[in-house]
């Protein structure tokens, strides 16, 4: 992709808006198709007791490997460095993230 990227950027970005349709079909099948089973197969009856038997002990681990695993949490400091007004930034940056 990189060498694309320096040979045309205008073919780089065909393939990544190509890529990135195909990944959001690929997610619509399949929650079509998840869907389709769960009716399917009766329903939701299978999830009555989902939450009777919860140990919360490994809570904690869960998230803890959650937060491990997205890396995107390194880079939360240096863009938070790069914001001059800040109270502003937020204030607006907060309802567009729930779009």
């Amino acid at each position: 992709m990189t060498y694309v990227n320096c040979v045309s950027v205008r073919s780089a970005t065909r393939i990544q808006d190509s890529l990135t349709v195909a990944k959001v079909l690929a997610l619509i099948i399949i929650i079509i198709t998840g869907f389709v089973g769960l009716f399917k197969h009766g329903g939701v009856g299978s999830f009555d007791n989902s939450f009777t038997n919860i140990q919360w002990t490994g809570l904690g681990a869960a998230f803890y490997s959650g937060l491990w695993s997205y890396s995107g949490w390194l880079v939360i400091p240096v863009m938070g460095s790069n914001l001059n007004h800040v109270r502003c930034h937020v204030k607006n940056s907060i309802p567009k993230d729930f779009l």
